[in-house]
């Protein structure tokens, strides 16, 4: 299975109860919609961004996490329409996460 990312930074959470928090954030390539308040259109184009493998994926999150980051964000363009590789990327990195604890 392959994942089209757009880019990977580390920022503070900037919505919500997690407000303010370090986080990770994954911002996948491709999105059918036009809202008006996107704030990324060029990771609209479905064939924008690079695709990757999954493993290379968790690979590219590993090389990005920085110590006390507190949580993952896929964002888009619309990481629901790579829903499936989304959730192959968070299985994946779960177990690869645990298996390196000591």
């Amino acid at each position: 299975m392959k994942v089209r990312l757009f880019e990977i930074f580390t920022s503070l959470e900037g919505e919500g109860i997690l407000y303010g928090t370090k986080t990770l954030f994954v911002r996948l390539a491709g999105c059918p919609f036009t809202c008006f308040y996107c704030d990324t259109k060029e990771s609209l184009p479905l064939d924008s961004g690079q695709e990757y493998s999954i493993e290379e994926a968790c690979d590219l999150l590993d090389e990005h996490l920085q110590s006390k980051t507190y949580k993952v964000n896929f964002t888009g363009g619309d990481p629901l329409i790579q829903h499936e590789a989304v959730a192959e990327a968070c299985q994946i990195h779960k177990i690869k996460t645990h298996s390196n604890i000591s």
